[in-house]
């Protein structure tokens, strides 16, 4: 049995809320070049063996059919690992400070 890695993708697309992705295969309809990339690696990796990524969002539903939770802002991401027991996550940086997530680097997630 292959142990699943479990990754997170943080992308706030609160400013972006009226695009509609439907497939990353579909091209890019204008939400930015790392979201997008988040989006497409989160697709590819979940169709692989060993890896079941998720993107945390406050607006889930405007992304693809992939494993998304409502995260409303950054400052719910350490629960929301904590919760999911999620392995890896990764951020778009450094736009804001990130010094509320040393709880999160202090747990074992």
């Amino acid at each position: 049995m292959v142990t699943r890695k479990k990754i997170a993708f943080f992308i706030d697309n609160s400013e972006i809320n009226s695009l509609k992705i439907i497939s990353s295969k579909e091209g890019n309809p204008g939400i930015g070049g790392t979201h997008f990339m988040f989006i497409t690696i989160a697709e590819y990796l979940n169709q692989r063996e060993g890896y079941e990524c998720y993107v945390l969002s406050p607006f889930p539903e405007t992304l693809p059919q992939i494993n998304s939770i409502q995260c409303e802002n950054i400052s719910e991401i350490s629960s929301i690992c904590k919760r999911y027991e999620l392995d890896y996550l990764i951020l778009r940086g450094p736009t804001v400070s990130y010094t509320h997530l040393d709880v999160y680097k202090r747990q074992k997630v």
